[in-house]
């Protein structure tokens, strides 16, 4: 799984090519971000998620912001837990972990050296899935967007 913190989800995109649009450019008005991983999480449920959970910034709580304001328009069934108000920045560090995995990464992390972390966003992408590598990503800041595929 690339490392990855993502803004939002839905079953359906009515329009992908809108949403390249939206994306593309909101990287182009975004520069780089520094984000600020200072504390360790548990999402439970089905899915078993232990995360790094990221600083909300100004600028990270605008980008997301700018983002659902357009993505609404076009996603079909979004997920709520991204919405704003709701949304909770982090970047995945485990996932379909069962309690003693969970366990043993917690315990890991608590003792680890390493927090907190400071990482630095430099793209924006499109994903099919948390899962899946970007389909499609641009470049933040850069006047001219480039677009990997």
């Amino acid at each position: 799984m690339t490392p990855h913190i993502t803004l939002g989800a839905c079953s359906l995109v009515a329009d992908p090519d809108a949403l390249d649009v939206l994306v593309a450019g909101l990287a182009r008005q975004t520069d780089p971000l520094e984000l600020g991983f200072h504390h360790i999480g548990v999402f439970f449920g089905e899915e078993g998620v232990v995360f790094a959970g990221v600083a909300p910034t100004q600028e990270l709580l605008a980008l997301h912001g700018a983002f659902w304001q357009a993505f609404e328009e076009i996603a079909v069934e979004p997920r709520n837990y991204y919405r704003p108000g709701s949304w909770v920045p982090h970047a995945t560090l485990a996932i379909r972990a069962n309690g003693r995995e969970r366990e043993q990464a917690l315990t890991f992390l608590h003792r680890s050296k390493e927090f907190p972390l400071i990482g630095r966003a430099t793209r924006l992408a499109v994903a099919e899935s948390a899962n899946a590598k970007p389909k499609r990503a641009w470049a933040l800041g850069e006047t001219l967007a480039r677009r990997w595929e």
